[in-house]
């Protein structure tokens, strides 16, 4: 059998996590899944302010990763995340966003404070985080389980950084509930559901 790196391997992973999503995903009555759980971490948000695990606490977390110098899917990842905050977090003020970095050595605070801007984020309510390098590589492949990989630059500059477009949705225990793909109209909506439900269990007293 063929040998696996650590980047097909999170590709295999993040592929057997989609085909559950989107299998769960077609029985509207299905329970939510819990499919891992997010680790510990320590990173920085877009003011310059700390963001560790606890901020997920009795939270529901929708999150995804980007980077500022990607000239393709995350701007438009980044849009359908902005979506998602306007049809979810007015009524549902459990609901946060998070957006990791994926390219933390050129996202500084300072830049991920710039792109925010450009998605009218509240950092109240959706954080972009940046953190070491090897943290956050490992955060986002074994943690998240989202495939990563980056082959240098490409020629006009910008860094050819590969990586999932999966939303993940995340519980106020630190636990993974799903995947949604973002290049997914219905599973978006399926998203925005989950999380509504998700949003409502906390608030039962």
């Amino acid at each position: 059998m063929p040998r696996l790196t650590r980047s097909s391997t999170c590709l295999a992973l993040c592929l057997a996590f989609a085909l559950a999503g989107c299998d769960r995903g077609a029985r509207a009555d299905a329970a939510l899944e819990v499919l891992g759980a997010v680790p510990d971490f320590s990173f920085t948000d877009q003011t310059g302010a700390p963001v560790t695990a606890r901020h997920l606490d009795g939270a529901v977390t929708i999150a995804n990763f980007i980077f500022t110098r990607c000239p393709t899917v995350c701007p438009v990842t980044s849009m359908k995340m902005q979506r998602l905050g306007e049809r979810l977090l007015a009524d549902h003020p459990q609901v946060h966003l998070l957006s990791f970095s994926v390219d933390p050595e050129h996202d500084t605070p300072e830049v991920l404070s710039e792109f925010a801007a450009r998605y009218r984020a509240d950092p109240a309510r959706w954080r972009f985080l940046t953190g070491r390098p090897d943290v956050v590589r490992s955060a986002v492949e074994e943690g998240f389980k989202i495939a990563l990989d980056r082959r240098g630059m490409l020629q006009d500059g910008t860094p050819d950084i590969v990586h999932g477009v999966h939303f993940v949705l995340i519980d106020g225990a630190h636990r993974i509930r799903g995947y949604y793909d973002s290049d997914d109209s219905q599973r978006l909506d399926r998203l925005v559901r989950d999380a509504e439900r998700l949003a409502k269990d906390l608030e039962r007293p």
